[in-house]
């Protein structure tokens, strides 16, 4: 009878304790979402979400987090992995804080169509209140809230990003371009090419390059590689930039070394071939300013073991067109003096190149490319048309 009696109590004190455990938990069913994009320090997208409290406040170091991800919400494919996503807690709403990482062009895709992209919470993400309960946001509850919330940016936070980031470079990132084009010397045969740029941050507001053009025609005089081992750039929409490279010709008849100052602004769009698909429109790039190059090798002997100087002007537009064209503008103006520093108008020459790119699938894109004028580092004719494929294969 003893025995009896005291698993009844046991087993009373356990339900008891059952049910004000269970009072202690409250789940989040009514919270509101909010976009913020952070350029101080990390750069971010920071969603804010405020639930209704009672009055009450979170604890800043009281929470049981769960893997955080954002899924596409048709295919449930990881847009935003757990590791980039990190959490925030404050007074009355707590952050999640979506790092931006080194590929701005990479983080718009994933926020293309934003209104498919929810909260995906491996387990109840549990948040201590002041009263010493809890909040709990079920997976569900996150889900349905977060989906019915759209995460895309409004074209002044997107502006900011790309401000943040540096501008074009930030957009263009870096890419393998690999097809077939004409080959030079009036041939008939065509080259093979492969056209290719990287770029790695060095520290805040700076980064380091090498780019090339390297083609199966040995007698092309165009092909080279190009090494910036530094250049920074203010950040601002209008920047002040400073680069110094290395150019070489693979047939090694030309060699400079150069440092270039110039002034770099976004203008205001003027083209807008969307159609009305949802496409990121980054804004014209003009930059002038004055590049000086010595070429310790040329196959111009006038050029050869001379200093120049060569102001310039430059046009970079990227333009989406319908829903999976795009088209890229590129123009560049200069003009040469001699090694005394005097400059002729029959030096003054310009080229410009032109590519219209259709996306396949992910970071492929089949691309064709026509250049026409004098490139500004041999002075050769550039009269070429290009088609192959490009891809984003060094993106991060």
């Amino acid at each position: 009878m003893q025995l009896t009696k005291t698993i009844f109590c046991l087993a009373f004190a356990m339900m008891l304790t059952g049910n004000v455990a269970a009072q202690q938990i409250r789940i989040a069913d009514n919270f509101e979402m909010e976009n913020v994009i952070n350029t101080a320090g990390v750069i971010s997208m920071d969603i804010r979400i405020r639930p209704q409290l009672d009055g009450l406040s979170f604890e800043p170091s009281g929470h049981q987090k769960p893997d955080i991800e954002i899924r596409d919400k048709l295919t449930d494919k990881t847009l935003v992995p757990s590791a980039m996503i990190k959490l925030a807690t404050g007074r009355r709403h707590f952050t999640l804080v979506v790092t931006v990482g080194p590929s701005l062009k990479s983080f718009f895709e994933k926020f293309q169509q934003s209104h498919q992209a929810y909260i995906y919470l491996s387990d109840s993400l549990k948040m201590a209140l002041g009263d010493q309960s809890w909040l709990a946001f079920t997976p569900a509850n996150m889900q349905a809230a977060s989906g019915m919330q759209s995460f895309d940016l409004t074209p002044a936070q997107k502006d900011s990003l790309i401000d943040a980031k540096s501008g074009y470079i930030s957009v263009f990132n870096n890419s393998i371009d690999a097809g077939l084009r004409d080959a030079p010397n009036d041939s008939t045969d065509p080259s093979s090419y492969i056209d290719f740029s990287f770029a790695k941050p060095l520290f805040k507001n700076s980064y380091a390059e090498i780019s090339g053009l390297l083609t199966s025609d040995i007698t092309d005089r165009l092909a080279h590689v190009k090494f910036t081992p530094f250049s920074y750039r203010s950040i601002a929409k209008h920047s002040l930039v400073f680069n110094s490279y290395m150019q070489a010709s693979l047939n090694g008849r030309e060699t400079r070394f150069a440092a270039a100052l110039f002034y770099s602004g976004i203008v205001p769009n003027f083209i807008d071939m969307t159609k009305g698909f949802n496409r990121l429109r980054p804004k014209p790039i003009v930059s002038a300013g004055l590049n000086m190059s010595y070429y310790s090798n040329s196959f111009d002997h006038d050029f050869k073991k001379e200093l120049f100087a060569e102001p310039f002007i430059e046009l970079l537009y990227l333009i989406p067109v319908m829903d999976s064209y795009t088209l890229n503008i590129q123009m560049y103006a200069y003009w040469r003096s001699d090694h005394e520093f005097k400059f002729d108008k029959s030096q003054a020459l310009w080229n410009w190149d032109i590519a219209l790119s259709y996306k396949v699938n992910g970071t492929a894109q089949v691309v064709g490319k026509y250049s026409y004028g004098r490139d500004d580092f041999t002075r050769e004719v550039d009269n070429r048309l290009m088609l192959g494929f490009l891809l984003s294969t060094f993106e991060q």
